[in-house]
């Protein structure tokens, strides 16, 4: 049976949040469609809206704008193997920062110390660190491995497929100038 979700996307970047949460939606083979709204203030800052529908699980319909275009070039059809997205994802990582004291630094490192016997599933992360709320740590490890601060490998031999991680020559220069995470803040 066929689940109505309706989401409000808000913030800076409304399109890259979209693109976040259709690539969790990769691996769904029941989807035949995804509609998302994005609210956008207009001239007057009353605000108005912009529908954007993807095809990305039918290929009967064509993009028309560059939002639907890309956002449907994020999640292309049923046919195209995990391997191909996580090198499509590869392709898009940059280089970039965290500021001190955030979910993303504890989370950090928190993986650095685990991370001494090899690469750590996001569970055990999840599990161990301290001060950030449990819906952050999976977040916060993907926008790790966006900003080239972590490599991830997913792991597939198993009924739930999951990712382990590991810092990078990157991140770990992150951690030595942020230093350790205040308490409490």
């Amino acid at each position: 049976m066929a689940e109505l979700v309706k989401l409000d996307i808000s913030g800076k970047n409304p399109a890259a949040h979209a693109r976040r949460i259709l690539d969790q939606y990769d691996d769904v083979e029941d989807i035949s469609s995804i509609t998302i709204q994005i609210n956008t203030p207009d001239k007057e800052g009353t605000g108005g809206s912009v529908q954007v529908p993807t095809s990305a699980f039918t290929e009967e319909e064509e993009s028309k704008s560059e939002a639907e275009t890309s956002i449907t070039d994020e999640s292309s059809s049923k046919e195209q193997t995990t391997e191909e997205r996580e090198a499509r994802k590869e392709e898009k990582r940059k280089k970039g920062t965290i500021k001190p004291n955030t979910s993303h630094h504890r989370v950090l490192q928190k993986l650095a110390e685990l991370g001494e016997s090899g690469k750590i599933p996001g569970s055990e992360v999840k599990e161990k660190v301290t001060g950030v709320s449990d819906s952050s740590v999976y977040p916060a490890l993907t926008q790790l491995w966006e900003r080239m601060l972590v490599d991830r490998e997913r792991v597939d031999d198993v009924a739930n497929p999951y990712y382990k991680y590991e810092l990078t020559d990157f991140g770990h220069q992150q951690l030595e100038e942020l230093g350790e995470p205040q308490e409490g803040e």
